[in-house]
């Protein structure tokens, strides 16, 4: 194994391991600063930001940039000609994080919502390395034959 396949291997296990412990922690874990995230939104709303922009809109965005590094990382450790794999494997981890929290930890909230926003996180990140890799292709120089 390669030493940066070692780093990707060893950041994919941190990071999901990571995922997991947040995705089936018992309760939600915003629920410490959830007063301070209204205050935040109301300072944001009195600044102008439209008021659309709420709770659920936040919560949403957080778990797609939750899951942009597992897109990444899961791309980063498939073989090139499946790299889009990452995709559904994403949405299954995110599916079943979101079936744990339904069926044993009554104090969260399994949603659609959140199936929907992680596997948007993982096509971003999908897309990320996609596009890096198409630049790098680009930008190399051609070799002399």
């Amino acid at each position: 194994m390669t030493r940066s396949r070692t780093w990707i291997v060893a950041a994919a296990s941190i990071y999901l391991s990571g995922a997991l412990v947040v995705g089936l922690w018992p309760t939600p874990v915003d629920g410490g600063i959830r007063r301070q995230i209204a205050d935040a939104l109301a300072f944001l709303h009195r600044d102008g930001i439209p008021s659309s922009f709420g709770y659920n809109a936040l919560e949403f965005g957080a778990n797609i940039a939750f899951f942009v590094p597992i897109g990444i990382l899961i791309c980063l450790l498939l073989p090139r000609r499946i790299q889009l794999l990452a995709i559904p494997i994403g949405a299954l981890v995110s599916c079943a994080i979101e079936l744990s929290q339904l069926l044993f930890l009554p104090a969260r909230f399994a949603t659609w919502n959140d199936v929907l926003a992680n596997t948007t996180g993982t096509v971003i990140g999908v897309v990320i390395v996609m596009v890096v890799m198409v630049v790098r292709r680009i930008s190399r120089p051609a070799t002399a034959s």
